[in-house]
């Protein structure tokens, strides 16, 4: 059974990730998606870490992390924290104590400790 609740919550996440997609300049222009068109798409970092949050709960680890990262790029202090703490307990990802501290650290720069 939760097998299933976590393929249907990843679906329904999948959905809104098109959903949540913005036209923006690029923050990184190498790593930006962009369309038909050439303009670049950039996920905001709420919308991200909202994600995040709810595919880490499914426990669908990789996909959490590529969300936290998103926002945590942008500067999103949650998603910096949620990042820190993955790395640094190794949760679906090689454990890497110095990176999730840094992570820490830029979290605790905008206030969140």
């Amino acid at each position: 059974m939760k097998k299933y609740i976590s393929i249907v919550l990843l679906v329904l996440c999948s959905i809104s990730v098109s959903m949540i997609w913005e036209e923006d300049k690029p923050i990184n222009s190498q790593a930006a998606p962009s369309d038909k068109e050439g303009k670049v798409k950039i996920m905001d970092p709420q919308n991200a870490a909202n994600l995040a949050d709810q595919i880490f709960d499914a426990g669908v680890f990789k996909q959490a992390f590529k969300y936290f990262k998103i926002a945590a790029d942008q500067n999103h202090a949650d998603a910096q924290f949620s990042l820190g703490l993955m790395y640094y307990l190794g949760q679906n990802i090689e454990e890497n104590e110095s990176e999730g501290i840094r992570y820490f650290k830029l979290a605790a720069d905008q206030g969140d400790a």
